[in-house]
């Protein structure tokens, strides 16, 4: 229970620019909307931003019958037609997943679609390559060992991916065995040999794409007495030997958050499974159990700087009135959930991702929730979507420094400080966590110098609130957590 309260009331504060916060919703999620038919079962989608043709690119398998399976492609921004790419009588083509090309425009093609088949007879995976000229070339095969080749991950290496230090990678599974592939560089770009990382009773590998501490496979491996979790890094040229990251429990469906990779799994405790994150060697549970392990999907928080607290949301499946529905987490770091979907049918994998920017502002972008629900008999791809913001404005530009709060968390009063580098007109306006305005907290003129202002809150709800200061063109946020 004590870890639980932390939840709510320990997050860190961090300050950085932000282009806008408007009065709208801005962190609320849009209503659900369906992304596919009703008259074919639709799953596995996989949602990839191209920033080079604009273009929000939607994946999935699309199956008429039980004799085979398509990959298709629809860039959901568009309104145009879904296009079928890889189809063929009493063939399965599933699971498809993206691998972007970022060394982009050092090399005609913008990313790698791979996929598993069956059109060997066993289960292999193959990958195609996505031209500049809107084309893709012919598959070429990516794994092909006399065993099943499945449980595909690849490093979604979205927001940040002009960072250099990334790998993009594939990881997955072959009778048991942990394997990897990652693109390199030599004399042209190209992916090198496949790699045996753990050579038995592994799953569900999960790549993330990171910083250099985060690039990563991170899987789960049965031994005596559970499933446990191991994890390897890529040092520059291959994979560290896999070391334990979590054994106190029996451990299922790790996965990372988008954006900050966050470890995020199911794990049980008294016989009931719960969801846990890790930050920094600090393990939190969630308000949630049931009798099966969950596959929980996570978004990072991206506004202003990353802290040391897990600031995330999280989906998962879970029963209600008879029927599987989605439930999700309300804010970031909250450690309730709620019935999001609350459709009255079956609902099956969530995932997040990356999307479009919001309008013109290239410092706000949205990121969308999907996932299958049952309806008219068949499976069908169903989105929901939110807006993220973070920096617009240049931290140097000068005219406010060092803004903190203290305390925070906080109760019923805090105080900000805050130093003017020139006199100048200043406005605070305080937002809750779902970007709606609520209130002024000073709008008038400053000297130069140290300053410091009390907000006494004593009538607001416990929860996250935004503070938003504009000086002199400049904008500048800080994150408040309102205890009771």
């Amino acid at each position: 229970m004590e870890n639980i309260r932390s939840l709510l009331v320990a997050i860190a504060i961090a300050t950085a620019p932000l282009s806008y916060l408007q009065s709208q919703q801005f962190w609320n999620w849009t209503d659900p909307v369906p992304l596919s038919d009703s008259i074919s079962d639709n799953a596995n989608a996989f949602l990839y931003l191209d920033y080079y043709s604009e273009s929000l690119f939607m994946f999935w398998e699309r199956s008429e019958d039980s004799l085979s399976t398509a990959i298709l492609m629809d860039n959901i921004l568009d309104g145009e037609a879904a296009e079928i790419l890889f189809s063929a009588p009493s063939i399965h083509y599933r699971h498809p997943r993206i691998i972007n090309a970022h060394y982009y425009p050092y090399s005609d093609t913008l990313f790698y679609l791979l996929f598993e088949t069956d059109q060997n007879g066993n289960i292999d995976i193959h990958y195609s390559s996505y031209l500049m000229d809107g084309t893709f070339t012919e598959p070429l095969p990516f794994a092909d060992t006399p065993d099943d080749d499945t449980q595909l991950s690849t490093g979604r290496a979205g927001f940040f991916d002009g960072i250099a230090s990334m790998i993009n990678a594939a990881a997955w599974i072959s009778n048991g065995k942990l394997y990897a592939r990652s693109l390199v560089y030599d004399g042209g770009w190209f992916f090198n040999d496949a790699v045996v990382i753990d050579s038995g009773n592994c799953s569900n590998p999960v790549v993330a794409s990171g910083d250099s501490y985060f690039n990563s496979i991170l899987y789960q491996k049965e031994e005596p007495g559970g499933s446990h979790l191991y994890q390897t890094y890529y040092t520059g040229n291959n994979w560290s030997i896999p070391g334990l990251f979590y054994d106190s429990t029996d451990s299922r469906n790790p996965t990372r958050a988008s954006y900050y990779t966050n470890p995020c799994w199911s794990t049980c405790i008294d016989s009931n499974w719960k969801v846990m994150i890790e930050s920094y060697d600090t393990y939190q549970l969630y308000n949630i159990s049931g009798p099966e392990p969950y596959s929980p999907a996570v978004l990072g928080f991206v506004i202003g700087v990353k802290s040391w607290f897990p600031e995330v949301i999280v989906a998962i499946v879970h029963p209600d009135n008879g029927v599987d529905e989605i439930f999700m987490t309300e804010w970031w770091s909250a450690p309730d959930f709620y019935n999001f979907s609350n459709s009255g049918t079956m609902n099956r994998n969530p995932r997040f991702f990356h999307g479009e920017s919001y309008g013109s502002n290239t410092w706000c972008w949205y990121d969308y929730l999907l996932w299958e629900s049952y309806r008219n008999g068949h499976w069908q791809i169903w989105s929901s979507k939110l807006i993220q913001c973070m920096g617009g404005t240049e931290e140097t530009s000068g005219a406010v420094k060092d803004l903190s709060v203290y305390p925070n968390p906080f109760s019923a009063r805090t105080t900000i400080s805050f130093t003017m580098e020139q006199a100048s007109y200043i406005s605070i306006k305080v937002y809750d966590r779902k970007g709606i305005y609520t209130g002024m907290l000073v709008s008038r003129h400053f000297d130069s110098g140290c300053h410091q202002l009390d907000w006494f809150a004593e009538g607001l709800a416990a929860g996250l609130y935004i503070l938003k200061m504009e000086c002199s063109g400049e904008i500048r946020t800080a994150r408040l957590v309102k205890t009771q």
